[in-house]
């Protein structure tokens, strides 16, 4: 019996060492029913090839016993036609279609036969470890198995290993790097070739304490530590406390300004504030704001004032964040502006501000009371636009829109999913060849962003990356072939959230386009059961033609002048019209989502642009030809009052404006023209 306990120890330990479980399991040393110290290891029998199920049995393969049994040889006794397994002198013959296992002239009987299958020989596995002096517990539930197994001499004479570790000082700070001070030790000298630490209350276990370290928690935490020696045995647990204490947010404790009052227009200089924080903690991040106390309701500004322009009291605001991420509360001071003007806002913007930058306005002059200028040109061509948003917010899975397209071609969708089911949704955009040639498409260029609660905030980062340069990029299709253009794949996309983007094709042939929620295995030949989701009957959906729209204008210096984008006004701006081509009915597209504007503008002296929302909340971008995109405005605009610089133009030099209305903001806006001579004015 010792020598079969011994040979099963040694076909275990080969067995552990080489199954692909064992880099995640531990061999460990328990009590058997016999109060005897044993060796136990557990196995997944899934993650084996060498280990299959026939008929309900599990067998083990000549390979597996080849491979992971140390000192095991295999032989075909031609005579016999058995295979003989030799381990360490002693023979196991076994044939197919036999029922038993023989060694030394014993007959040890299996559950099942030996089967041959893809040209080897498999052995039921339980019988085959029993015959060997194997004790072996099934789980079926999860496909495990224990085998316990007694101890080599070399293994009962080894010693555990002791795990032995500490901290340099008592308690640490929420956020502060600290190391731990590890002298485990191995008292028969083997080398400590494993650790495991944990945390009370956490069943999960970590190889390393840097793997831990973030997961501890403010408070006294429990650690504890056990490692393995190089005969594969694991010491005790030993543990140590360790209390975290919860990291203080900075506190600005002073901020000042070089004077106390300043003309309209000169620049504020704010000196070095101080705070207070944990010594060894950076400051990563300031914000900023400032406030007009003059009027009620005035807008916060997001940014540092550089210089004010309306005479009267301002609040400003600073918050820091540190490199842990929490931010100091709200230290605000006052500063004071006279009515003594050094330079006018509009002056400021156009010559040193920042394109993005918010005129502020607190003069209240009325950018509608601009002369309406009309384009000297406007041409109405471009891009075919398939627009999807209604539903806007998507209850279930389903076909969002479907069309088809030639030439150039936008794709715009903003939805929110609204499903409540609980299951993991897919948004894609599938391109289908329905010719019967292979074609070319190229993207010439895209944005995706989300999903986010934040819609505004899409939005603009989808126009500024449309507006901005794109990334070309190429596709071969064969008759019939299916492609995603865009699947939101692994990304969780939460009920509530929204998602939002654009794209910019061209296909010489027709293209079909299908625009969709879907499940998380949805596949292109589940795509037929989906049904075509109605229209919510409130935002916009359909295929507009000829989705780019040029103007011309020419300033004149004697006054400044607006033109409306967005909203019917005179013959020149209509809304783009189209149809849908899952109803088959006429569609208006109002606010003109989509419609990319090349504003061309030729100028008799410098003139400073701005654009001035008309609708509601507005965070969008635009860009130059030739130049950038940039975020229009680099905050938010709220109302009518306050307007965003996007640049000047200088005189009998052509610049061409791209603009388009970003998802989730209103139409409409103004282009505003404002000759230099009257940036005093206002």
């Amino acid at each position: 019996m010792k020598a079969k306990n011994l040979l099963m120890s040694i076909v275990v330990c080969a067995f552990a060492l080489t199954m692909p479980t064992f880099g995640e399991q531990h061999i460990e040393y328990v009590q058997n029913s016999y109060n005897e110290l044993v060796k136990e290891i557990s196995i997944n029998l899934s993650t084996d090839k060498t280990v299959r199920n026939f008929n309900n049995t599990y067998y083990i393969s000549t390979d597996f016993i080849k491979n992971n049994i140390s000192g095991a040889s295999l032989t075909w006794n031609s005579t016999s036609k058995t295979t003989e397994v030799n381990i360490e002198g002693k023979i196991y013959s076994f044939k197919a279609d036999d029922q038993e296992l023989i060694s030394s002239g014993i007959s040890y009987p299996l559950s099942a036969p030996v089967l041959v299958k893809d040209n080897k020989t498999w052995v039921p596995m339980k019988g085959f470890m029993e015959a060997i002096g194997g004790g072996i517990q099934y789980n079926a539930s999860n496909k495990t198995m224990k085998i316990q197994m007694p101890l080599t001499e070399i293994e009962r004479l080894n010693n555990p290993p002791v795990a032995d570790f500490g901290f340099e000082a008592e308690s640490y700070i929420e956020g502060e790097d600290f190391n731990v001070v590890e002298k485990s030790m191995d008292p028969d000298g083997h080398l400590i070739t494993d650790k495991s630490w944990k945390i009370q209350g956490d069943s999960k276990e970590y190889k390393t304490f840097e793997e831990l370290k973030p997961n501890l928690k403010v408070g006294t935490n429990i650690i504890s530590l056990r490692v393995k020696d190089s005969i594969g045995r694991w010491g005790e647990w030993t543990s140590n406390e360790l209390k975290i204490t919860a990291n203080q947010a900075p506190i600005v404790t002073e901020l000042k300004t070089d004077k106390e009052s300043y003309s309209q227009g000169e620049p504020i200089l704010f000196k070095d504030y101080t705070y207070e924080n944990e010594e060894w903690e950076e400051i990563v991040e300031e914000k900023w704001t400032y406030q007009y106390m003059g009027q009620e309701d005035s807008q916060i500004h997001e940014d540092k004032p550089y210089k004010l322009f309306s005479e009267g009291t301002y609040k400003v605001t600073l918050e820091i964040k540190d490199s842990f991420g929490k931010w100091s509360k709200p230290y605000s001071i006052e500063v004071k502006v006279t009515d003594k003007v050094m330079q006018s806002e509009l002056m400021y913007r156009f010559t040193e501000g920042r394109m993005g930058d918010i005129l502020e306005n607190y003069n209240n002059f009325n950018f509608q009371n601009f002369e309406a200028i009309i384009p000297t040109r406007a041409t109405y061509t471009g891009a075919t636009l398939l627009m999807s948003n209604s539903p806007e917010s998507i209850p279930t899975k389903g076909i969002l829109y479907e069309d088809t397209f030639e030439g150039e071609g936008r794709i715009l969708y903003h939805h929110k999913n609204a499903s409540t089911d609980g299951s993991k949704k897919r948004f894609v955009i599938i391109m289908e060849n329905i010719n019967e040639f292979p074609i070319k498409v190229i993207n010439m260029n895209e944005s995706h962003k989300g999903p986010s609660t934040d819609v505004l905030y899409l939005g603009q980062q989808v126009t500024q990356d449309i507006l901005g340069q794109g990334r070309e990029k190429q596709y071969t299709l064969e008759p019939g072939e299916k492609r995603y253009l865009y699947d939101t794949g692994n990304r969780s996309w939460y009920t509530g959230q929204t998602i939002s983007g654009m794209l910019d094709l061209y296909s010489q042939s027709p293209l079909k386009i299908t625009i969709a929620m879907v499940g998380d295995k949805t596949e292109f030949q589940h795509m037929e059961g989906l049904t075509y989701l109605p229209h919510d009957g409130v935002h916009t959906r359909g295929t507009f033609p000829n989705a780019d729209r040029y103007y011309t204008v020419d300033i004149d210096k004697s006054k400044p002048y607006k033109l409306m984008l967005g909203l019917p006004s005179g013959d020149i701006e209509q809304p783009i019209t189209g149809y849908d081509a899952l109803t088959g009915k006429d569609a208006v597209n109002k606010g003109n989502y989509g419609v990319k504007y090349h504003i061309q503008i030729t100028t008799e002296e410098n003139t400073g642009i701005l654009l001035n929302p008309r609708g509601n909340i507005f965070k969008g971008a635009v860009g130059w030809v030739n130049g950038r995109s940039f975020a229009a405005p680099s905050g938010h605009l709220n109302g009518g009052k306050n307007a965003v610089t996007i640049g000047t133009v200088q005189p009998d030099k052509k610049k061409e404006l791209l603009y388009m209305l970003p998802n989730g903001s209103s139409a409409p806006v103004l282009i505003c023209f404002i000759p230099e001579s009257m940036w005093n004015n206002y």
